[in-house]
């Protein structure tokens, strides 16, 4: 007699005895769902996997909702029965790292932060006599990254390399200010993109001696 959600097979004949092999073929469907921080890709292939093998592949876009489905998988292996252990995994997105989350009776979700790295150049510029050196503080979203001492050694310039350019997917502001030198006003110009310019003007006052000569009868 059949039985209710399996597959049946016999093997063996009369002589060597008969084998019957009832396999369950519940099936089962996988939701899946993709997630971007930051500025979306334009699309993300995921991979299904069955006991860690490949079994389909699906690209995802903003067409279907960064969702699919799927569907109709074998719960259990043929061969031995055990239950299948379904994952996924995505082809690594350009700049931008991977996160899975979920199980297969659960749905997963594959959620992708935008990366990258950026380059800050700073310049110094002196109106009047320079100084021996300036102290140039950088800043990541108002808080205290890096400092740099420019002086005539290194042509008062500096780059401060490999920085992030996102946090958590939202683009870094970078700012610099420079520690206050004596007798100097100072500015700060241009931005993280073109590179920043602190320009010091000397404040320094002097005396100049006056002398009146007359010529002829003074003035009352």
């Amino acid at each position: 007699t059949p039985v209710a959600g399996y597959a049946k097979d016999i093997s063996g004949t009369a002589a060597t005895g008969f084998t019957i092999k009832n396999t369950n073929t519940e099936t089962i469907n996988i939701p899946v769902t993709k997630t971007w921080v930051g500025t979306a890709g334009t699309s993300a292939t995921i991979k299904l996997l069955a006991d860690g093998a490949e079994k389909e592949t699906v690209t995802l876009t903003a067409a279907d909702n960064w969702t699919h489905t799927f569907s109709n998988l074998p719960k259990f292996d043929t061969t031995d029965g055990h239950e299948i252990v379904y994952t996924v995994d995505e082809v690594d997105v350009p700049n931008y790292t991977k996160g899975i989350s979920g199980t297969a009776a659960t749905g997963f979700t594959v959620t992708n932060t935008i990366t990258g790295k950026v380059s800050v150049p700073v310049t110094k510029v002196w109106v009047g006599p320079q100084a021996s050196s300036a102290k140039v503080t950088l800043f990541a979203d108002g808080v205290e990254k890096d400092s740099v001492t420019l002086n005539a050694a290194n042509g008062w310039a500096h780059t401060f390399t490999n920085l992030d350019k996102y946090n958590n997917g939202t683009e870094i502001v970078y700012t610099v200010t420079e520690e206050p030198i004596a007798n100097y006003d100072s500015v700060v110009t241009g931005d993280a993109a073109t590179g920043f310019k602190v320009t010091n003007t000397n404040t320094e006052k002097t005396a100049v001696d006056v002398t009146k000569t007359w010529v002829g009868t003074p003035a009352a």
